[in-house]
């Protein structure tokens, strides 16, 4: 597992190397989840992708939106628990 500051070192990670998944919060820095997705859609081969959002439950729910059209293969709004991520990633990857 690594973890990372912004969407730049996500990318150039995958890139780099295969990986099997990816979570993405859909507001994260240069460049933003969205711009992430699109880019990771491409890569070969494709990580599994998650999305993760937060803010009021308009913001969020339109967020999440988002990002399913786009194609991600899970999407979890805040609060979540440990739980569901690991159950996300489960069921992503399986």
């Amino acid at each position: 597992m690594v973890a990372v500051a912004d969407g730049r070192a996500a990318t150039s990670i995958v890139e780099a190397q295969p990986v099997a998944a990816v979570l993405t919060h859909c507001f994260m820095p240069e460049p933003d989840g969205f711009d992430l997705v699109l880019t990771l859609l491409r890569a070969t081969p494709r990580p599994r992708l998650i999305a993760l959002t937060e803010g009021d439950r308009f913001v969020a729910a339109d967020a999440l939106a988002m990002a399913d059209r786009l194609g991600v293969d899970r999407v979890l709004a805040k609060p979540y628990t440990h739980e569901a991520v690991l159950g996300a990633l489960e069921a992503v990857l399986r």
